[in-house]
């Protein structure tokens, strides 16, 4: 005759395990929120109707931590209880072994691996997205905190540092929002340094009154973006050229606000993570690198174009900042290592047919040539593909550096006013801001980092004759992409790990109370607390190692997940009755 489960016992020590565990995790997660929230406040990043708000936000993504932690020690604390109390003793004489009485707490486990995990996947993503935007995205919000404390404010290498800080009221807030300014301060009393990576100082300035402005998101290649602009009119610097002095007319200050959702893969859920690996773009360190070699590219398709339409018709077709047409003809370019620029080679020296540019000029009606045609006859040329600009106010153009230039068409007005040169002719004339009638640019900033990666990794690493100059960008891209997916790795393992070992140590922390019914409670749990440690410090190193190493820091990983488990068995085996 078999023997029926005891339904009734399983329930009164599942109710008292739970009983512990909520209260438990309860504490501990409100205590651990509450730490979160110390240093946001502290720094001036959160008032306190808003850290209270960051400390709900934070229980979820702190239940990863609390909640292991607190069912071991609930599951200590109710087994040993029973043990003591000789509730397992009676229980055994009535012939229930002790495997079957820890039915409970394997239970127990296995609903809160199940629930760890889709929080971890799916819920604690969110909420960690919700308190990033509490604290990380509000410059203004920050500059004004610190500002009034006396602190300076860092972001992104450029330190501002201002005597005291003018906040608009209610209504001119409005204003500018119906302007499409999302917030806006006044500093005054100004310092300004830029430094490089190592913290040296590259530029300062140090001016009166200085007005930031920061412009609501807007959508660029599927990403929010917001950028501070930072208005000087005039102030006393110095630039890391040597340049010293009182300087007036001033370029605005373009200030990009770091976005974290796409600089940190921890905010993104499970399927989120698993499109990452396909779109490694949506990474912003990842998409900064693409366009670097992007704009690498499309600089050597730009020469290649150029090279190959003098060579094959003996003439390329450009376009200058104002739309008119400008036609080089020659008989091709070639790369000069020694001076770093691509030199234009003559149509035909023995039949003494040289380098010519002919500019259709326009006037207001903007019609190509309607103010006469200007014809430029160098002696020697260069030619210069350069990339301009930073992030994505960045633009490709080339420049044309002409020498012993002859007009013939001396009576136009043409850049530097060549027509007042009496003969028509100039030692050196350069024409920047060319652009090609079909720019291939746009061709390359719409791949993919593993397009740009295809087209360029052969060219680097042939054997023969390898691209110098796609050396560094690609190599650059390669070591985000494969960092990124080392990343989504260590955090997709680290999540099922953290889960994993949340089942042990409720399992831990019951057969613990089991072996060690006659210590004291707190000797007990310190039995099973110190191996669950070790577990979650094992199962953080391994993340980080796999995120730098690869798949060598996942045996690391899981190692500590392995180790509580074979601990745990070892002890269940030394309790096991029948």
């Amino acid at each position: 005759m078999s023997r029926r489960p005891p339904v009734t016992l399983w329930a009164y020590v599942a109710a008292e395990l739970w009983r512990l565990l909520l209260l438990t995790v309860a504490v501990l997660v409100t205590v651990i929120a509450f730490a979160a929230a110390v240093k946001p406040l502290a720094d001036g990043k959160l008032g306190p109707a808003e850290a209270i708000k960051f400390m709900l936000l934070a229980v979820p993504p702190m239940l990863a931590y609390a909640l292991p932690f607190s069912a071991g020690f609930a599951a200590t604390l109710a087994y040993h209880r029973m043990a003591q109390d000789n509730e397992l003793l009676a229980a055994h004489s009535g012939g229930i072994a002790h495997r079957s009485l820890l039915t409970p707490a394997f239970a127990t486990g296995f609903a809160l691996f199940l629930a760890l995990a889709s929080l971890n996947e799916y819920a604690i993503p969110h909420f960690l997205r919700a308190m990033e935007r509490l604290i990380a995205q509000d410059l203004t919000k920050l500059m004004v905190s610190s500002i009034q404390r006396g602190h300076a404010v860092s972001q992104n290498d450029l330190i501002v540092y201002a005597d005291d800080v003018l906040v608009p009221d209610g209504q001119t807030r409005d204003q500018l929002r119906a302007k499409g300014i999302d917030d806006a301060i006044e500093l005054r009393g100004v310092v300004f340094v830029d430094t490089d990576r190592d913290g040296h100082i590259k530029n300062s300035l140090v001016t009166s009154k200085a007005e930031v402005y920061v412009v609501l998101p807007t959508q660029s290649e599927g990403r929010d973006e917001r950028v501070a602009s930072i208005v000087v009119s005039e102030g006393w610097g110095s630039k890391e050229n040597g340049d010293s002095g009182w300087f007036t007319r001033l370029p605005t200050i373009a200030l990009p606000i770091p976005n974290a959702f796409h600089d940190d893969p921890k905010f993104l859920t499970w399927a989120e993570l698993r499109d990452l690996r396909r779109h490694p773009d949506r990474m912003d360190f990842v998409h900064n690198r693409s366009m670097d070699l992007a704009y690498v590219l499309a600089r050597r398709a730009t020469t290649d174009a150029i090279n190959a339409d003098l060579r094959a018709s003996g003439q390329a077709k450009l376009m200058t900042q104002a739309g008119e047409p400008l036609v080089l003809r020659a008989g091709g370019i070639r790369w000069d290592r020694e001076r770093l620029v691509w030199v234009v080679e003559p149509a035909s020296a023995a039949a003494g047919r040289g380098i010519e540019i002919e500019w259709w000029r326009s006037d207001d009606s903007g019609v190509a040539g309607s103010a006469g045609i200007t014809r430029l006859v160098p002696r020697e040329a260069d030619l210069r593909a350069v990339i301009g600009g930073q992030g994505a106010a960045r633009d490709l153009t080339i420049g044309l550096d002409l020498r012993n230039a002859r007009v013939d068409d001396a009576t136009a007005d043409v850049g530097d006013d060549i027509g007042a040169q009496g003969a028509g002719v100039r030692d050196l004339f350069i024409i920047d801001g060319l652009t090609m009638a079909y720019d291939p640019l746009g061709d390359f900033t719409s791949k993919t980092a593993y397009q740009l990666l295809d087209e360029s990794e052969p060219l680097v690493n042939r054997e023969t004759n390898p691209d110098e100059i796609l050396m560094a960008p690609t190599r650059e891209l390669r070591r985000e992409v494969d960092s990124l997916q080392r990343e989504i790795t260590s955090k997709q393992n680290e999540r099922w790990a953290l889960a994993s070992a949340c089942l042990i140590m409720v399992v831990t922390g019951a057969v613990t109370a089991v072996r060690l019914k006659d210590a004291q409670p707190l000797a007990v749990y310190l039995w099973s607390f110190f191996p669950a440690l070790a577990s979650v410090i094992t199962i953080m190193s391994g993340q980080q190692l796999t995120h730098e190493k690869g798949a060598i820091g996942l045996a690391l990983l899981w190692s500590g997940v392995a180790g509580l488990a074979a601990y745990t068995f070892v002890t269940f085996v030394s309790v096991r009755k029948h």
